[in-house]
């Protein structure tokens, strides 16, 4: 049987039109919050600092709360009220006049956006049919990837003739244009309905439970938090790298930024072609990478190599491309469709805690070591995460295996 291809099915379209234009509008915003806070307002680089912890922390306090809400009530729904009231409280932004009154608003508007991820892979699950999957999470992954290319480059560009706050507008119209096109989506609730499965599993501790009773779920879980913990050890500390380097050629590092977003959106390219995804090798592969560029950095010595940094750059970005494809991927075949959105609730809470945690302790090592023996040792601890994956993947992800072993099986009787 045929598969259709994703862009006929309309719902799917709709659905990432309406994410596409969210995500683009908040990276004008973030671009906005930054140069109000550093040029504008001109504060410490300490009270700055608290900027990401306003986006970060609601995530550890809340991200469970948020996927139990999207199990629980109706998504599209719920991701329209979300919209609109994020694109209200961005509106505020515009009558901020200190921290004291801005901070609390992005804190109130990020707790309100966390049932906008569970919410819509939930949906994704329901309107796209399992084949196609993983095409659905590479596209949703590429657009939040062109997001941060296109966002901050647009919005500099609107910087330079006007002010931060033309850009906090943009973003709060793209906030309810988005609610607008899921208004138009009414069909989905009838699916939603059709999929619900009675559960007795609705509290908060739900989401928890279904992840230790999954072998699978809960190795990746395990695995995968070692290996992003690793990454974000250091990932932070590329500015000082580049300072200590290329101390009078900051423009360095933007090039290899770029390399970065490129190698991510040619690594999410490549598995968007694909229809099955092989997990130990997925994602042991592109810690590898990460790895390798890791220590590639670690190792830098010749300054005027300028090839170098920009190689590493696309390196470390394919690498981060098909890592966070392969787990929005794992995420969506091998969660019950009524435990999708408990799950990404616990995955946001997760990873938000590792952002919280992980780069302050990058910087006192970096303090204590040196940013390029930080880099290697960054490296070196990925690498291993890496090999486990790779080398102990029959053992973590065996069930699978043997379920695409069979389907594929299946497959060749029916074409038979």
């Amino acid at each position: 049987m045929k598969t259709k291809a994703i862009w006929k099915n309309h719902r799917f379209v709709r659905l990432f039109s309406a994410a596409s234009i969210s995500i683009i509008g908040d990276y004008f915003d973030m671009l906005a919050i930054s140069v109000l806070l550093a040029y504008t307002w001109k504060l410490d680089p300490m009270t700055i600092a608290y900027v990401p912890l306003m986006y970060a922390l609601p995530g550890v306090l809340f991200g469970t709360y948020a996927g139990v809400l999207s199990d629980r009530l109706p998504r599209r729904k719920l991701m329209i009220a979300s919209d609109v009231l994020s694109g209200l409280i961005t509106f505020g932004f515009l009558f901020a006049d200190s921290i004291y009154l801005l901070f609390p608003l992005i804190f109130i508007r990020s707790t309100i956006a966390l049932v906008i991820l569970p919410s819509q892979q939930s949906l994704v699950r329901s309107i796209v049919q399992k084949e196609q999957l993983l095409q659905a999470s590479s596209l949703i992954a590429m657009i939040n990837q062109a997001g941060k290319i296109a966002g901050p480059l647009i919005g500099a560009t609107i910087l330079a003739v006007s002010s931060p706050q033309i850009c906090m507008i943009i973003n709060a119209i793209s906030s309810l244009i988005s609610a607008i096109i899921l208004l138009t989506l009414r069909e989905i609730d009838e699916l939603e309905s059709q999929d619900e499965t009675d559960t007795n599993e609705t509290g908060l501790l739900a989401g928890w439970k279904y992840v230790l009773s999954q072998k699978i779920l809960l190795f990746s879980f395990i695995f995968i938090s070692f290996g992003v913990f690793t990454v974000h050890l250091i990932d932070t500390q590329f500015p000082i790298l580049f300072r200590e380097m290329l101390p009078t050629k900051p423009e360095r590092l933007g090039w290899m930024l770029a390399a970065s977003g490129l190698g991510a959106f040619i690594g999410m390219a490549i598995l968007n072609r694909r229809k099955q995804l092989n997990y130990g090798w997925a994602f042991g592969g592109s810690l590898l990478l990460i790895a390798i560029s890791f220590i590639g950095f670690g190792l830098w010595r010749n300054e005027e190599n300028l090839l170098l940094p920009v190689a590493l750059g696309l390196i470390t970005g394919l690498g981060n491309g098909i890592f966070i494809v392969a787990f929005n991927y794992l995420l969506q075949i091998e969660t019950a469709k009524h435990h999708i959105g408990k799950v990404y609730g616990m995955q946001n809470a997760l990873f938000c805690l590792i952002l919280i945690t992980a780069p302050p302790l990058g910087g006192l090592l970096v303090k204590s070591m040196g940013v390029q023996p930080v880099f290697l040792l960054s490296g070196l601890f990925t690498s291993i995460v890496a090999c486990i994956g790779i080398g102990f993947q029959k053992y973590i992800w065996t069930i699978h295996m043997r379920k695409d072993e069979i389907e594929n099986q299946l497959e060749q009787v029916n074409e038979g």
